[in-house]
């Protein structure tokens, strides 16, 4: 049980800690600009599942 515990305290550090680092990253404008980058690979992506998709329900 402690063990448990230890971990679940573990993994909230490191969710809290992710998360600051976004704040940070959200605060100082280097957030949006990662993601204007990769904005047009991510809709590629999507795109792509979508026909994926499609061809499968078809058949």
């Amino acid at each position: 049980m402690q063990k448990l515990r230890e971990e679940e305290e573990k993994e909230r550090v490191r969710k809290d800690r992710l998360h600051q680092n976004y704040l940070k990253r959200k605060a100082n404008g280097k957030q949006k600009e990662y993601e204007e980058r990769y904005k047009a690979r991510r809709e590629e992506k999507k795109q792509e599942k979508l026909k994926t998709l499609k061809k499968v329900e078809y058949h």
